[in-house]
């Protein structure tokens, strides 16, 4: 899902600052086997769940990729 197209991915359903480091870490690698340079690609992480909201300064932290956080009300309203 890398590409030189995309800027941003949106990360539903995250629940740690450890699963953003994770997937950043493996975005580097597909930049970097796709000739791209490190960063190119942004992130918008979905807070959808209550132990996101526990960890939300520490996911908003997690990456310099991240460039914004979404708030998923509708997973809260059931």
């Amino acid at each position: 899902c890398i590409h030189p197209d995309l800027c941003g991915l949106m990360l539903p359903m995250v629940r740690s600052a450890n699963e953003i480091r994770e997937i950043a870490e493996w975005v580097s690698i597909e930049e970097q086997k796709r000739g791209l340079a490190r960063g190119h690609t942004c992130f918008v992480p979905l807070i959808e769940r209550p132990a996101a909201v526990l960890e939300v300064s520490a996911i908003a932290s997690a990456s310099r990729r991240n460039v914004a956080l979404a708030f998923g009300h509708a997973d809260f309203c059931r």
